[in-house]
């Protein structure tokens, strides 16, 4: 599935990003990190929700999914993350077992 190469590569990237934290807590705090707490939110409650409606085959979850990614990109994004993928759009269609 195209799912495990997807997954892989946000755990590579975790682990990127767990190291350089890891560098920058050696560092003062710096004000304006404050200012990413909202989109940190919404982005964990975006997979957590995306995770649960393919698990679950939940239709009116994935439904939600588009306007939480719109308010994340704050409506200047051009293209939308979840735009195109198959499963966003054929999600109430499949067959679930």
């Amino acid at each position: 599935m195209k799912i495990s190469t997807n997954l892989e590569r946000m755990a590579d990237q975790s682990v990127t990003i767990a190291r350089r934290a890891k560098h920058l807590n050696n560092r003062l705090a710096v004000r304006e990190v404050a200012l990413l707490e909202p989109a940190y939110r919404l982005a964990v409650a975006i997979f957590r929700d995306s995770m649960r409606t393919f698990a679950d085959g939940d239709c009116e979850l994935a439904r939600t999914l588009k306007l939480k990614d719109r308010e994340l990109d704050g409506g200047t994004s051009a293209k939308s993350s979840l735009r195109g993928l198959p499963w966003t759009r054929n999600l109430c269609e499949a067959t679930w077992t």
